[in-house]
């Protein structure tokens, strides 16, 4: 399962010392979104997880929300079809 969450960036280092306390390995990218007609910059974090991970992650985006003081943040859920470690 790859869970993806899209939100601005705002507060960066101290957004990612808080998920090192969550989540024990995440990719970062850095981006640039819109919003309502708006450009800003933004961060999307990818976890790769299992299923029983969602609440996890749901309870990550509600925080990283309110931590950035926005509207909204954007999870997507992948289900995989493979993954490997080589």
């Amino acid at each position: 399962m790859i869970y993806r969450i899209y939100t601005e960036n705002k507060f960066k280092e101290g957004l990612l010392k808080n998920l090192d306390g969550y989540l024990p390995a995440y990719t970062v990218y850095e981006g640039q979104g819109r919003w309502q007609g708006s450009s800003e910059p933004s961060l999307v974090i990818e976890y790769i997880g299992s299923e029983t991970d969602h609440a996890l992650v749901r309870n990550i985006a509600a925080c990283i929300k309110g931590y950035n003081s926005q509207q909204a943040v954007l999870v997507i859920k992948i289900q995989e079809a493979e993954s490997f470690t080589v």
